[in-house]
């Protein structure tokens, strides 16, 4: 009974039938104040396996246009999508491509922060002024990981992000990098991440276990669809593995794949 009132995600099941939308893959778990960069600080970890699974199935879910400028969104706050984003980033760049992390997320920034280290300047300077981009993006210490932090915070982000000044900005990001991964607010908060997604070439959702509402993904699809934004597909993240094994048994493999160690993801631009 109290199962047929939870209207939360719990399988990827739930996102299928409801919105018709793909599951990239399910990250179980884990302890993020002590290892928020994972795929960094423990490569050969069950999560790390499963990121690299998910890195696998995005950059392959589109071979007839490739995905290089992709939008990492959740439908609320503490879904976990700037953990994702920053952790997705990191794995396409351990295949050997050239990847820009964008915190795009101009009304909370965390990148600067999980990363540990900041600038100053960053997209917001960028937008702005007439700061050449190229002096604001920074190394990371991952290899191939390049980042734009967001820099202040405006006072009118979503005019900004869907300025024809941003369209050119990602435009330009999408010919100097592989790929470019830009973090942006809750959907359902905001309307940033909708006006944004009109300019890249693909759309992710970070999803949480036993906490996303079903219905806020369907009108949230509704959103998206509008601006014509191509919805590539939806993370589950923070599922108890244990507690819910039975629901995923067919993405058991997800966190023990260890051919996808020596993977290479195709980089175009190279």
């Amino acid at each position: 009974v109290f199962e047929s009132l939870d209207n939360t995600v719990k399988s990827p099941e739930d996102i299928e039938q409801t919105v018709q939308l793909p599951v990239l893959g399910v990250i179980a778990k884990w302890d993020v104040k002590q290892k928020e960069l994972i795929v960094h600080e423990d490569r050969t970890s069950d999560v790390a396996e499963a990121f690299r699974a998910i890195r696998t199935s995005l950059l392959f879910s589109s071979p007839d246009k490739p995905l290089h400028t992709l939008l990492i969104t959740s439908p609320h706050a503490e879904e976990g999508k700037t953990v994702v984003a920053c952790n997705l980033a990191a794995t396409i760049a351990q295949s050997g491509a050239r990847v820009l992390l964008v915190d795009a997320d101009m009304r909370k920034p965390q990148v600067n922060r999980l990363l540990e280290q900041d600038h100053p300047q960053g997209l917001s300077h960028a937008l702005t002024n007439s700061t050449d981009v190229a002096e604001l993006i920074q190394p990371t210490p991952i290899e191939n990981l390049s980042v734009l932090f967001c820099g202040p915070v405006p006072p009118t982000p979503s005019e900004l992000l869907g300025s024809q000044k941003m369209r050119t900005l990602v435009e330009r990001l999408g010919e100097q990098f592989d790929y470019c991964i830009f973090d942006s607010s809750p959907f359902m908060a905001v309307t940033d991440p909708v006006v944004l997604a009109a300019w890249v070439d693909g759309v992710v959702w970070v999803t949480r276990y036993n906490r996303t509402p079903k219905d806020v993904l369907v009108r949230g699809k509704q959103k998206f669809l509008e601006v014509q934004a191509q919805l590539v597909g939806v993370i589950v993240n923070g599922v108890d593995w244990m507690q819910e094994r039975y629901r995923y048994r067919a993405y058991e493999s997800y966190g023990y794949r260890s051919d996808l160690e020596q993977e290479e993801v195709p980089a175009p631009h190279t």
